[in-house]
């Protein structure tokens, strides 16, 4: 799957891999853009602008239903399935404590709520970096009352601590956290 203005505006098309048979998956006329597979490539996740704010939806490629996941009336975006593709974590301003601050919240595609992963953590923005590879964890950065610290916040639970031996200064790159994640597990 790959976002193309090819008609216009920014949608989401599927193609073979011989380059044949390009589709349009997403089909209307605001912004529609950065697709994010289920580990079982039965879905996909992505960005829209189609109810005025920017929004996460999940389109199911079979049936192609299309679920909105974010709240209405707050601002979303991103997209990351966790390993066994349950669970959809995604950025929003839904319930954030200051203005332009955002929050890591976390659909759960079997029973459907969406809940605030890091509102236990004292913050302004939350950016969400790595699933831990069992897909008990997600390993996020947040200005919690100065500069970036690395947190572990437990799915389960929906506890955050700050992860251990990760400087607060040191700006990591999303392949790093990768690694972290799976030497945390």
């Amino acid at each position: 799957a790959f976002t193309s203005r090819r008609e216009g505006d920014d949608e989401i098309y599927l193609m073979n891999r011989d380059g044949a048979r390009v589709t349009n998956l997403s089909q209307h006329p605001e912004m529609d853009r950065g697709a994010s597979w289920s580990p079982d490539g039965a879905r996909l996740a992505f960005t829209s602008k189609r109810d005025g704010l920017s929004q996460v939806y999940v389109l199911d490629l079979e049936t192609r239903a299309l679920t909105r996941v974010s709240a209405e009336g707050s601002r979303a975006s991103g997209g990351f399935w966790s390993p066994d593709g349950r669970y959809l974590a995604f950025e929003s301003n839904r319930g954030a404590a200051m203005m332009n601050s955002v929050n890591l919240l976390l659909w759960d595609s079997q029973t459907g709520p969406t809940v605030d992963l890091t509102q236990n953590i004292v913050h302004q923005t939350v950016f969400f970096l790595a699933w831990s590879p069992d897909g008990s964890r997600v390993f996020v950065t947040s200005e919690a009352g100065g500069p970036f610290q690395a947190y572990q916040v437990d799915v389960g639970t929906q506890t955050a601590q700050l992860a251990a031996g990760i400087p607060a200064s040191l700006s990591l790159s999303s392949a790093y956290w990768g690694l972290l994640a799976q030497a945390a597990a």
